[in-house]
C-alpha cells in the first residue's frame, strides 16, 4: 500500500494505541510507510509502544491522551496537525471492558460509557472539523464490537450499540448530506480477539470504581464467588483461543480497501447474530443470546 514517490506520507492516528488492536494497527501503518501518531492514557505503555514502533524506521509521535476528556482529544488532533499537517486515517479505537449489571455500580457504568461511547464522540468532535477541510480522501474507523449488533449485554453492549449508531449518523451527515463525501466512515465490529483488553481495563479503571468492585466481591458468598471465578476463567479461555490481532488488522485494512462500512472479523457469526436480532425485532419478542458460540459460552 505504499504511495507514489513524491507524494506526502500518509498519516495515521490511533487511540488506545499502546497495546492490543490499537498497537497492531499502528505497527501495520508504520510498516506500510505511514507517519504514525499513537495515543494512550497509560504513559509507560505508550513510551514502550513508541520505542518499538520507531525500530520500524517510521516517524512516530506519542501523545498521552484521555479519551474521556474532549480537551485531551483536541490536544491530540492539534499535535498531529502541528507535526504532520494532515490526517489520512483516524482509528477511533480506545476502549475498556466491564461495567457490570446496570442496577449495581453507576460509577462503573459511567466509566464504560464515558470511555467507549463518549471517547468515540470526542474523537469525532476533535478530528472531523479538520478532516472535512482536506481536499483528499481520508478515513475514520470507529471501533465498535459484535456486541453493538447483538442484543445489548451490560454497559459494554450499550456503549458499543452507541458507537454503531454514532458511526451511522456520522456517515449520514458526511456522505449522504454531502458535507464531506471524501471523509469515509467505517465501523469495526470485532468478535472476541486475543488482546490484553481485560488486563488493561483493570489498570485504567478509576479508584472509586475499583474500590466499590472490591467491596462487592468481598460480600459474595462462597457459592457466588465460585461461580464468578468459573465465569472469569471461561472468559479468559475464550480470549486465549480467539482470533489474533494481526488477523483482525488484515481484515480491517481489507474492509477499508473494499469500501465496507461495517467491518466484521467473523462475518459468518456476525451475520447470523444480526439475523437473529432482526427476527426478535420483527417478531416483537424479547431479545435472546445470539447464536455465536463464543458469546453463548461467555454469557450463557
Amino acid at each position: 500500500q505504499n504511495i507514489e514517490i513524491g507524494m506526502p506520507k500518509r498519516v495515521a492516528v490511533i487511540t488506545g494505541g499502546a497495546s492490543g488492536i490499537g498497537f497492531s494497527i499502528a505497527e501495520r501503518c508504520a510498516k506500510d510507510g505511514f507517519n504514525v501518531v499513537v495515543a494512550d492514557i497509560r504513559e509507560d505503555a505508550l513510551e514502550e509502544a513508541a520505542s518499538r514502533l520507531k525500530k520500524l524506521d517510521a516517524e512516530i509521535v506519542s501523545v498521552k491522551t484521555n479519551v474521556k476528556e474532549l480537551s485531551s482529544m483536541k490536544n491530540l488532533c492539534a499535535k498531529t496537525i502541528e507535526r504532520f499537517g494532515r490526517i489520512d486515517y483516524f482509528f477511533n479505537n480506545a476502549g475498556v471492558s466491564g461495567g457490570g449489571n446496570l442496577w449495581e455500580s453507576v460509577e462503573a457504568v459511567r466509566h464504560v460509557l464515558e470511555t467507549n461511547l463518549f471517547g468515540i464522540i470526542h474523537g469525532i468532535q476533535a478530528f472531523v472539523p479538520f478532516m472535512i477541510k482536506q481536499d483528499f480522501e481520508s478515513h475514520i474507523v470507529n471501533t465498535a464490537s459484535v456486541q453493538g449488533m447483538n442484543a445489548a449485554i451490560g454497559a459494554y453492549g450499550i456503549a458499543k450499540h452507541g458507537v454503531v449508531a454514532a458511526s451511522e449518523a456520522l456517515h449520514y451527515d458526511l456522505s449522504t448530506r454531502f458535507v464531506a463525501p471524501k471523509v469515509k466512515v467505517h465501523c469495526l465490529c470485532p468478535s472476541f480477539i486475543k488482546t490484553p483488553l481485560l488486563e488493561n481495563s483493570s489498570v485504567t479503571v478509576p479508584k472509586d470504581v475499583s474500590d466499590e468492585k472490591s467491596a462487592s466481591v468481598a460480600n459474595l458468598t462462597e457459592t457466588e464467588l465460585e461461580g464468578l471465578n468459573v465465569r472469569i476463567n471461561t472468559v479468559m479461555e475464550v480470549f486465549e483461543s480467539a482470533m489474533t490481532v494481526n488477523e483482525l488488522v488484515d481484515r480491517t485494512f481489507q474492509g477499508i480497501e473494499n469500501g465496507d462500512f461495517y467491518i466484521y472479523t467473523h462475518p459468518e457469526f456476525s451475520k447470523a447474530d444480526i439475523k437473529a436480532r432482526m427476527k426478535n425485532l420483527l417478531d416483537q419478542t424479547p431479545p435472546e443470546l445470539p447464536p455465536n458460540p463464543e458469546v453463548r459460552r461467555v454469557f450463557g
